[in-house]
Formats: structure tokens, C-alpha cells, sequence
């Protein structure tokens, strides 16, 4: 589903958008700098689930479910804003990839993807992609959260348990890394590790 282009709001709410061909396509594309609100929906084996390219646009997802998608949503726009209250990314490649923009995350739940949450990517490296994790559980994926080619990810109030290999991971193979910092209290329980590369603790104001 591609949404009409310059500033439009969309609202897209109780659907389930499942691929007829598991692994391709894109649930639902933004490509223009409008409004698109998701709400109460299911995002079910496609590439990506929710995806904006369009700079300064502005994504709003509430109680909605990624699974078995190669990546349940993607910031890939510059300036774009999105914030996703109260959802669960489940058995995808990856739960949330931000290459360009600012996504937001608050009482949401990754587990049992490849990687929870991502910072950064090597196809865009550097441009300032930036991730915030606040009160989410990340539970059971390979890795839980990850920053990468000079992405940055805060986390603050998570809990982040039983992941296969790192709960925070901030490797240097990929692209040099990123900047991961946690904030406040952080529940880090029965992880391969805890902690991958340099992880920052952060101070709240």
C-alpha cells in the first residue's frame, strides 16, 4: 500500500496487511512528507512492514504488530519523525532499522527477531539516524538493541533479557560502530552478554 504523496494524513486502523508472497513487498510505504497513523493493525511477512522514505514526514503507530517480516519498520528519510507506542515486533529479520530520522519507541516489545531495535546502516553511514528505546522489553532476539555506521540509540527504564548473543551492542566491525547510551534504570537479565563494544552511560538532566 503507497500513500498519496505531499502532506496528506492518512489513518490506517484495525486492518490485518498480510503478504500473498511471504518476503516481498512493503505493507505500507510513505513516500510523501504527510501524516500516516497506524493503529491497532498486523504487518505479516513482507519485506518491509512499515516503511517511510520522504523526509519531514511524521508516523504515528499504536498497538500494532510486526512479525515475520525482513524489517517490521524503517525510517529511511531524512528529518522524519516517528513514534511507536505500545507495539510488538515479533520473528522478524530485524524489529525497527532506522537509517535516516528520529524514531521514538515507548511500552513496546521486540522479541524473537534477529535484532530487536537498529541504529544505523551501511548503505547511508553517518547520516544521523537516531533511535530512542524508553520503557520497551527486549526479550530473546540474537541481538536486543544494536547501533552500527555511526547510528545512535538511548535507552532508558528497558528491560532487556535473554538475548541470544548481546542485549546492548555497539560493534566495531560495522562501520566503526555507533553511539549507544543508557540512561536510568535498565533491567539487563540473562543475556549471552550484556554488553557489546563501547556502551555509554548516560546522565539524565
Amino acid at each position: 500500500m503507497t500513500l498519496p504523496t505531499v502532506m496528506d494524513t492518512v489513518v490506517i486502523r484495525g486492518l490485518t496487511l498480510k503478504s500473498l508472497t511471504p518476503g516481498n513487498g512493503t505493507g505500507i510505504s510513505l513516500t510523501g512528507s504527510g501524516n500516516l497513523f497506524v493503529e491497532n493493525c498486523v504487518l505479516d511477512g513482507w519485506i518491509n512492514g512499515v516503511s517511510t522514505t520522504a523526509s519531514w514526514s511524521k508516523v504515528f503507530v499504536k498497538n500494532t504488530t510486526f512479525r515475520n517480516n525482513s524489517v517490521g519498520l524503517v525510517s529511511n528519510a531524512t528529518s522524519a519523525g516517528v513514534a511507536v507506542e505500545g507495539s510488538f515486533f515479533e520473528k522478524n529479520t530485524t524489529g525497527v532499522l532506522v537509517t535516516k530520522g528520529h524514531v521514538v519507541l515507548s511500552r513496546s516489545v521486540a522479541s524473537g527477531n534477529g535484532i530487536g531495535f537498529v541504529s544505523g546502516d551501511g548503505f547511508f553511514p553517518g547520516a544521523g539516524s537516531q533511535l530512542t528505546v524508553q520503557a520497551c522489553q527486549v526479550t530473546h532476539n540474537n541481538d536486543g538493541i544494536r547501533t552500527q555506521y555511526g547510528g545512535t540509540a538511548r535507552v532508558s527504564d528497558s528491560t532487556i533479557a535473554g538475548n541470544a548473543t548481546y542485549g546492548l551492542n555497539n560493534p566495531v566491525s560495522e562501520g566503526g560502530g555507533g553511539t549507544l547510551e543508557r540512561f536510568g534504570t535498565n533491567l539487563m537479565s540473562g543475556n549471552a552478554a550484556n554488553f557489546g563494544g563501547t556502551i555509554t552511560v548516560g546522565t539524565l538532566p
